[in-house]
């Protein structure tokens, strides 16, 4: 039966009677707090409602979040979404140090950035500045959307990897491309010039250019051998995402 929560505990059905429920019947509660004039399912119980379902009215968005699959530190969700505002984080970085003498050294540098925070049911979901120019211009998610998330375990949260809104046909793997291939090949350049600075350092100390080229290779083969790790393994979420995302066109 279908029915308008009139206050917290009080629903008025299509039948024109009142039920009285309680909030632990309610299945899809969520945070929300104020119940009032949202459109309700249940199953009556003489005078009282039980299995109530909440469905969206008057503008109040019902987020949930379902975890569809765990794929290492990666996780596929789907969920009715809301959105919270941007918002700019402030972030400070470096450190001042005081001699015994009373000297300091050192300083702090404040980075600021964007963020847009997505909330299925209890789960946070970032979309930083980086991540939503890649998802280009437009209007990607409002509230009550259907969409489904590639997320990686963050502070508080979980980073969007990849995106896929259900209600608006909207596709972005943040992640994928050319883009994402060049920083990595950085990455592995980078790593490689400074084992291989360390390994010039290692080598002048024991006056040995054999124990130079062997501690290169100590050094860099295992940051080699991370990285193709890691790389296989967010290739294989990828997959298991797009596979998942065919299955809602």
């Amino acid at each position: 039966m279908k029915g308008v929560v009139l206050t917290n505990g009080i629903i008025r059905a299509e039948d024109g009677n009142r039920y009285s429920f309680e909030l632990g019947d309610v299945v899809n509660l969520n945070d929300l707090s104020d119940l009032s004039e949202l459109e309700v399912d249940f199953e009556p119980h003489e005078n009282t409602a039980k299995s109530i379902c909440l469905l969206n009215q008057k503008g109040k968005i019902v987020s949930k979040c379902e975890e569809i699959q765990k794929l290492g530190n990666l996780y596929i969700f789907r969920g009715i979404a809301k959105v919270q505002e941007e918002t700019t984080i402030t972030e400070t970085v470096g450190k001042i140090s005081t001699s015994i003498w009373g000297a300091t050294s050192g300083n702090i540098k404040s980075n600021s950035f964007s963020r847009k925070t997505i909330v299925l049911g209890n789960e946070y979901f970032y979309l930083t500045e980086d991540i939503m120019s890649s998802f280009g211009s437009g209007n990607i998610i409002a509230n009550g959307d259907d969409v489904a998330i590639l997320g990686a375990k963050s502070q508080g949260g979980y980073n969007i990897c990849a995106f896929y809104n259900v209600t608006r046909k909207f596709y972005n793997q943040t992640k994928d491309g050319w883009g994402a291939r060049f920083a990595f090949w950085i990455i592995l350049v980078a790593w490689a010039v400074l084992s291989g600075i360390f390994a010039i350092i290692i080598g002048g100390f024991a006056d040995s250019e054999d124990v130079g080229v062997n501690a290169f290779w100590i050094l860099y083969i295992p940051g080699l051998i991370f990285g193709f790790i890691m790389g296989k393994k967010y290739k294989k979420a990828s997959k298991a995402f797009k596979e998942y995302v065919k299955t809602l066109k």
